[in-house]
Formats: structure tokens, sequence, C-alpha cells
């Protein structure tokens, strides 16, 4: 019996309790509304990996890419399958069209349609595949032998496949190798000149300093970006640009700026599907990716109705059930917060239909870690409240959300998100004062966040590991904890905080609560 599954058992015949500490649950409503945001910002930095998204974003000239139409049957049948959701079948037609162009021997095409593959089968959730179609694809073009004149084709191909493998580096959480490769995209652009290629691979460079908790880098990158794009035709690498800047301001706490910069985006995505009907496949979802970036950013200005309506809109819009379910799981955290709880019934019972179709990915992992936090607010509320939520969800159920979300983390090798599946089950422990198992997930988050140098995880963890030894008697030990936890947030100060005083505010305002433990 694994690990996971006793963890579950263990829980299923857990009733609630009552918190030991009002005071302290008050303390941490706060933190974990930042920490859920948190959560949902670095979803949305992470989330648009698509085949057609990617292309837009750092394909660059495309004229190699043009000349796939010389096999339009299984090359163009296989996009259309993509931009509309049928990802097996378009690896599938991908796959004879790159036998196709091996029996031909040209191997950039074949390598080129290779890496569609791969983000035919990350979408998919099978990252061994993906990992190995990636990886055939940049074997092939180190054994291509080019000439002078097809140099420049052969350096666009590697910068588009480049541009694949980290978009499939970072949905498995492989944020500093995502960086990187990124970055050698980006060269192989500059030498030959790739204006558009390059702006592409600095948007992404950028999502992948802002998972880094880089944002102040990102935010400069995505500055300089903005207004290069400014001289560029309107165009899906400006939506993208634009999406990625308004996400960036707002992690650094300038929500008005994020608020203004949203909106372009939106708007100019929404111009874009009325007049270029190429990109009707992929506009609805740039479309709904960018109204759950400006529910977010709505959310954190406390604009609560606001943000509901852009989440119930970003769900509406969504071409792709993982989308939707964020924007659903989004949604749902609101409406616990808001009491609306006829809601909150008929959207959880939605929600848990659709849970099974999400393929495993980091989007996936967060999202149901999302979930669970809200389900566990649900169950504080019944134990600290005399009136009770009309719906109880059983701790088992609980469990098994966090057990399958650790599961795909581990599957992922994604550390970070490992160690936010470890803490939260351990929260859930916590909750139902199960004192020591709590402490040993914790302790176990912890490990990891600190052997991965993830600070702006380390800290929720280090405070949670000084409630639970405080729980337990050990006065010095939650002292210490505390300590740490208060060291790690001087150190975010100084990276994370904002360059604005309202956002310096708001950065004292939610982790008070970590000081007044002391």
């Amino acid at each position: 019996m694994s690990r996971l599954v006793r963890i579950i058992i263990l829980l299923v015949a857990i009733p609630r309790v009552k918190s030991c500490s009002q005071g302290v649950a008050l303390h941490r409503r706060k933190l974990w509304r930042l920490i859920l945001l948190a959560c949902l910002g670095l979803i949305i930095a992470i989330s648009f990996p698509t085949h057609y998204s990617t292309a837009s974003v750092a394909t660059g000239s495309n004229t190699h890419t043009q000349n796939l139409t010389s096999n339009p049957n299984l090359v163009q049948r296989g996009q259309k399958l993509y931009q509309a959701g049928q990802f097996w079948q378009a690896a599938t037609v991908w796959q004879q069209a790159a036998t196709a162009f091996e029996a031909q021997g040209d191997i950039l095409k074949q390598a080129l349609v290779l890496s569609y593959i791969a983000s035919a089968w990350e979408q998919l959730g099978e990252w061994n595949r993906a990992n190995t179609a990636i990886t055939k694809s940049l074997k092939l073009l180190k054994q291509e032998q080019t000439s002078q004149e097809t140099k420049d084709s052969s350096t666009l191909i590697l910068a588009q496949i480049l541009n694949t493998q980290g978009h499939l580096q970072l949905a498995q959480g492989q944020d500093s190798e995502a960086l990187a490769t990124w970055q050698q995209a980006e060269t192989a652009y500059a030498g030959i000149g790739d204006q558009v290629g390059i702006l592409g691979s600095q948007i992404n460079q950028a999502r992948a300093l802002q998972t880094l908790g880089m944002y102040r880098r990102a935010r400069a990158n995505l500055e300089q970006v903005k207004q290069k794009l400014q001289l560029q035709p309107d165009s899906i690498l400006k939506v993208t640009g634009l999406r990625n800047l308004g996400d960036a301001l707002r992690r650094l706490g300038d929500l008005d700026a994020s608020w203004q910069t949203l909106p372009q985006s939106l708007t100019l995505a929404q111009s874009l599907a009325e007049i270029e009907r190429s990109l009707a496949g992929e506009l609805p979802s740039q479309i709904s990716v960018t109204l759950l970036s400006l529910g977010n950013t709505a959310r954190a200005q406390g604009e609560t109705e606001k943000a509901i309506t852009l989440y119930r809109q970003a769900a509406a819009t969504a071409v792709l059930s993982t989308f939707k379910i964020q924007a659903l799981v989004n949604q749902l955290s609101l409406l616990v917060e808001t009491k609306k709880w006829a809601v909150v019934q008929t959207l959880w019972l939605q929600i848990n239909s659709q849970l099974t179709k999400m393929p495993p990915s980091r989007m996936a992992v967060y999202a149901k870690i999302n979930l669970a936090q809200s389900l566990m607010k649900m169950g504080k509320r019944a134990d600290g409240q005399k009136k009770s939520p009309p719906i109880s969800i059983d701790n088992s159920t609980i469990a098994q959300i966090l057990a399958t979300a650790l599961q795909q983390a581990k599957d992922l090798g994604d550390q970070r998100a490992l160690s936010s599946a470890l803490g939260n089950l351990g929260s859930l422990y916590e909750q139902t004062q199960q004192w020591a198992n709590a402490q040993d997930l914790t302790e176990q988050a912890l490990v990891l966040a600190q052997a991965h140098k993830i600070t702006d995880i380390a800290y929720q963890w280090q405070w949670q590991l000084g409630r639970l030894r405080q729980a337990q008697g050990d006065h010095e030990g939650a002292i210490a904890a505390y300590t740490e936890a208060v060291n790690n947030l001087k150190l975010l100060r100084n990276d994370i905080v904002a360059i604005n005083s309202d956002a310096q505010f708001s950065f004292r305002e939610q982790v008070e609560p970590v000081y007044r433990e002391l």
C-alpha cells in the first residue's frame, strides 16, 4: 500500500474538530489569501503552452513552416485537429507526416513536425512521449548537414523547436532549464535577424523569470518588449506580451498598472478575432486566458463581484478543459469567501465531475491544490462559526484531491508543485489535529523548498511548522520556526515587494500575521 493511499485512509474517518486558536485562524486567513493568489498567478504565468500559441509567441518569420504545405493533407489536417482540441488525432496525423518527410529525406521538416507532435503529447499529459519527440527532433537537427543555402532555414527550425522545448520544460516545473532554452532560442533568432522571434523568446523568458520569483527582472524585460511591440503590427504576439506584462505587474503589487495593461491585451485579442479568420482556432483561448488574468487582478484589488464575473466569462470562453476548470476553481474560491453556498454547491459538483478530465500538468496540480484549499476553508468555517455551510465535503475527498496532485507533481518531477502539495496536505492534517502526521508532511515540504531555494514557499511551511510545534507544546521550536519564516520574508521583500508604496503596504499587511506569531 502506497504512502498516498495510507494518507487517504487515515483521513477518511477523521471528524472535523475545532481550531485550537481562533486568533491563529484569523491570522492565517489573510496569508492564505496571498498564497492562493500567488498560486493563481503562477498558473497563469505558465498556463498557455499550446502549439499554436507557442508558434505565435516565438515562431518568427515562419518561412520554412509555410513550406510544410507541400504535404498539406497531413500537416494542415493535424493543425486543424490540434486547434479543435483533438490532440491524440493531431499527434497521429503529424506522425504520418513525419514518416512521409523521413521517407523523402527531408530532415528539417521531419524535425519540425516532431516538435508539433511533442506539443500534442504535452496537452494530453503524455510527458514521456512529448520529451522523446522533442529530443528526437533536436537530435535530427544536429545530424543534418546544412549548406549555406539552407543555413537560415535550419536556424529558424532550431529556434522553433527550442521554443517548444522551453514550453515543455516550464510545464514540467523545469523553470531554470526553460529560461536557458528560451535564451538559446533568442540567440538563434538573432542569428538570422528575426525580430519577431526575438521578441517572442523574450516574452517567454519573462514567463520563466516570474515562475522563478524574479518579478522585477521580468517586469523590466517586459517593459522593454512592450516598447518594441508598439512598432510591430497587431498580432497574437502583442496579445501575449501585454498579458504577461499585466500578470507581472499584478505580482509586483502594481494593481492599477496591471488593470490598465490587461484590457489592452483583451481588446486586441477580440479585435483580431473579428478580422483574422485564420486565427479563429487560437484567439478564443487567448481571450479566455486574458479574462482569467483580469479576474485575478480584480480579485487582488478586492473587487470580488467583478472577479467572479470575469472568471465566469473565462470559463464560458475556454476552449480547453484545463482552462475551464481553472476558471471554475478560481470562481469557487471567491464564492466560498463570500459564503454564496447555493452557488458553491452547484459549482463544486460541476468541478468534481470534470477533475479527471484534466491531463497531468503543473497547471492541473495547482488547480487541484487551489480547489483543496477552498474546500478546507469550508471546513474551517464549519468548525469555527455558529452557522455552518449547508454543504460539507469529507476530509477523505480533500485528501484524495491532494494525493492526486502530489502524485502528479512527483511524476512531473516538479519540485515546487510537490512542495506545495505536501505542505497543503500537512495543512489538512493540521485542521484535523493530527499533529505528528501534519508535522512530517510539512517538514518534507520545507526540505524540498529549501533544497531548491524556493523562498516564497519555504516561509509558508516554516510558519505552518511553527504553529504545529506550538500546538504540541514545543514553544522554543515554534519560535525558531517563526524566526526562520520572518528571515525568509525579509529576503522576499527585496525581490517581490513592488516598486511603489501601495504595494509595500499590501505586502506588509499580508505577511504581518507571521510577525505576530513571534
